[in-house]
């Protein structure tokens, strides 16, 4: 899957939540279960004014989705839609899923455990598209859990890591290399480098996140666990900072 973001959008649709996908289906479909083996996956996007695509890539997908329906009387029936998938991120990194999506209404319970890894792993995807090169760190797991409704969903996340330090990246940035060393020193001293239990500012995270109705179930997802690291990985006054534009946000809803 690819997707350049220097091509206009089309206009704004509301997106349909994983259940009006399913109710979306033109045919009738009853589906005792599902199952995916040893697949891949690999999504790029080219950012604004980028010239170099982001890509993330997961690979040895194995799972089964169970109870696939939008007939009615098997909804009752079945009450739900349920589905565990294992993979691994660049062949690396073992990723754990499970998702529970009732009938009865817009919702869904979303587990995600993400194992160990050097972090350096992900500037295919974080250079290119944030303009971030991760030097050095060592998470030792991520897990992430949404109760997801209709338009805001109740998260929790834990991210646990070590020696986290950053160099920010620009590209065609030969005259301004020390303007970049000085913003990267800045960056290091924002955010908090280290995020292990036991230790005396060790943090995780209850929040809740607002669904953007005009995109899919996945970038809930995906959103709704970038707010989960915006709440863990800044320093103490920068995350000062992202409260009060928080509470500002919900103020103007």
């Amino acid at each position: 899957m690819q997707r350049n973001k220097n091509l206009g959008r089309p206009a704004d649709e509301h997106k349909p939540t994983f259940n009006g996908i399913i109710e979306g289906i033109p045919v009738a479909l009853r589906l005792d279960s599902l199952q995916i083996t040893n697949s891949t996956v690999s999504y790029s996007e080219l950012g604004v004014k980028k010239h170099e695509s982001g890509t993330v890539k997961f690979t040895k997908i194995n799972g089964l989705i169970t109870k696939i329906t939008n007939v009615s009387e098997n909804q009752n029936e079945w009450k739900q839609m349920t589905a565990t998938i294992d993979s691994e991120i660049a062949n690396v990194t073992p990723v754990k899923v499970d998702l529970a999506m009732p009938y009865n209404k817009e919702s869904f319970a979303l587990n995600v455990d993400v194992g160990s890894m050097n972090l350096n792993v992900l500037n295919p995807t974080l250079k290119p598209l944030a303009g971030v090169e991760i030097m050095s760190g060592q998470m030792q797991r991520i897990h992430y859990t949404m109760n997801a409704g209709q338009f805001t969903s109740q998260n929790k996340l834990i991210f646990d890591y070590e020696d986290l330090h950053l160099n920010l990246v620009k590209e065609n940035s030969e005259n301004k290399e020390k303007k970049q060393v000085l913003l990267s020193l800045i960056a290091n001293s924002a955010i908090r480098s280290n995020n292990v239990p036991n230790d005396k500012k060790y943090l995780t995270a209850d929040y809740e996140s607002t669904r953007n109705i005009y995109r899919s179930p996945v970038n809930y997802i995906i959103q709704g666990l970038i707010h989960g690291f915006t709440k863990i990985v800044p320093g103490k006054g920068i995350q000062k900072l992202i409260n009060k534009a928080d509470k500002k946000a919900k103020k103007k809803k």
